[in-house]
């Protein structure tokens, strides 16, 4: 039987379900300490669920994030290219990296659907984890590498656990939430966040560990034009892109492909559908307003570019997800 700690992780009052953006949103880099201290209030590692309806955005934190998919799936953007991370998967995102954690929006996924965010202060991850820094394996070798190195995958993905994964999973969250009710240092969840981790490495004999590609800082050209598309693709433009950052068309081009796999239009395209499919499923605005507001300008292109990618219109796609909600 779940205790109450899980009971309130993984279930979700009809308020809880009525928000429409992700309560940590954010995209400027000023306001990520400020909101860092905000979520973190004062402990060391702290959890946060995040469920299908959440309508996630771009952002970072400044904290480590160890985002465990409790059941369901999920998909993590970062540079583009989305990953989907299935139940029991664990994620580990370092500070300062552009991401996204939608579900999989183009197949209307949205049945029993939970992550679980175990966020952890920077500062404190290598107390946290003494246990795993004090041996050599990948995860601290992973570590490491966010410490010391400027170039750095964007995320690490800890696959196919062993047998105790799950109960281990949801002893940590008990732990702190309990510790954190009555303001306890966070020694026992360090060791059961450890413990989660060994049970990936240690005790499965098909454990994957999969690295997403290298992060090399916002202040690099590309990062910055992909991080535009990201909050402005309701409005951005290629000339517009141009005139901000001082390129050719053409460079714009050729490195956005070179960096996501799609070219600028399917880039574009892309970010545009994903809020489209948003708002189809977690609202009853007409599709139109639903394409005008993620910026399609005509619905003829609109309804042509959403069937290349759906098979559907986006009334049967409306349809066949409000039919998986009953």
């Amino acid at each position: 039987m779940q205790n109450r700690y899980i009971k309130k992780l993984t279930t979700f009052l009809p308020v809880e379900l009525e928000h429409k953006f992700d309560p940590l949103d954010f995209s400027c880099d000023k306001d990520s300490m400020v909101l860092t201290e905000k979520i973190l209030n004062g402990r060391d590692i702290i959890l946060s669920k995040h469920d299908w309806k959440m309508h996630a955005m771009y952002h970072s934190l400044q904290t480590y994030k160890f985002a465990y998919i409790h059941s369901g799936s999920f998909l993590i953007y970062t540079d583009g290219k989305p990953t989907r991370l299935n139940a029991g998967s664990l994620c580990i995102v370092p500070p300062g990296v552009v991401q996204k954690f939608t579900i999989d929006y183009s197949k209307a996924d949205t049945s029993d659907t939970v992550m679980v965010n175990i966020l952890v202060r920077s500062s404190a991850v290598t107390d946290i984890l003494y246990q795993v820094f004090a041996g050599k394996n990948e995860v601290s070798e992973y570590l490491y590498n966010t410490f010391y190195k400027e170039s750095f995958p964007e995320f690490m993905v800890l696959r196919t656990p062993g047998e105790f994964t799950r109960d281990i999973a949801e002893a940590l969250f008990t732990e702190i939430m309990s510790s954190a009710e009555k303001d306890d240092p966070p020694y026992t969840a360090g060791c059961l966040l450890s413990a989660l981790i060994f049970s990936y490495l240690k005790h499965s004999a098909n454990y994957t560990v999969e690295i997403s590609s290298v992060y090399t800082g916002s202040t690099e050209a590309i990062n910055r034009i992909i991080r535009c598309i990201q909050l402005e693709f309701k409005d951005i433009t290629l000339e517009e892109l141009c005139r901000r950052f001082h390129y050719t068309p053409s460079y714009i081009c050729r490195i956005i492909k070179r960096h996501t796999g799609m070219t600028y239009k399917e880039y574009l395209s892309n970010e545009r559908l994903d809020n489209v499919c948003k708002t189809l499923i977690l609202t009853d605005k007409p599709i139109r307003d639903a394409a005008a507001e993620a910026g399609w300008q005509t619905l003829e292109h609109f309804y042509r570019v959403f069937h290349k990618k759906y098979g559907m219109t986006p009334l049967e796609y409306r349809t066949v997800a409000k039919k998986k909600l009953l």
